[in-house]
């Protein structure tokens, strides 16, 4: 038995094909983004409302923010950083710092411990990515 290849047929598939992929890829860095800006840790919003999310070409997306203290609060500092040292005072003979309306002094602090937010983040999306991929097949007409 003879297979007729309508070659306009292949085609199209491979086009709504890659539609699909694209779709698939924008909703899963839309949903990253969601993800970091709902898990970040709260005191009063500002590194919450300050995700931004780019879009660097049909495939690649990037979610950023320009708060300073957004890479601490997710890894940790001092011993519980990178460094895993505790927090002294670059000069002078002790920390000076405002915790809970009063005046602190330190010879040194153990740091914080990370929150993983962007971890957390990323693995929420992880488990929704075949949701994803048949939302965008379905979309294009493939499913």
């Amino acid at each position: 038995m003879p297979a007729h290849i309508q070659e306009d047929r292949i085609r199209e598939i491979a086009r709504k094909a890659s539609m699909a992929v694209k779709q698939a890829v924008e909703y899963t860095a839309l949903d990253v983004w969601g993800n970091i800006r709902e898990n970040s840790p709260v005191s009063h919003g500002r590194l919450a409302g300050s995700w931004q999310m780019n879009r660097l070409s049909s495939l690649r997306y990037k979610v950023q923010t320009a708060v300073a203290y957004a890479r601490y609060t997710n890894d940790g500092t001092g011993i519980y950083g990178p460094r895993r040292q505790p927090i002294r005072p670059r000069s002078g003979q002790a920390l000076v710092f405002q915790s809970q309306g009063r005046t602190v002094f330190a010879r040194s602090v153990r740091g914080m411990k990370g929150r993983k937010y962007i971890e957390k983040s990323i693995e929420q999306t992880e488990h929704r990515k075949a949701e994803f991929v048949e939302m965008a097949l379905e979309e294009v007409g493939l499913i």
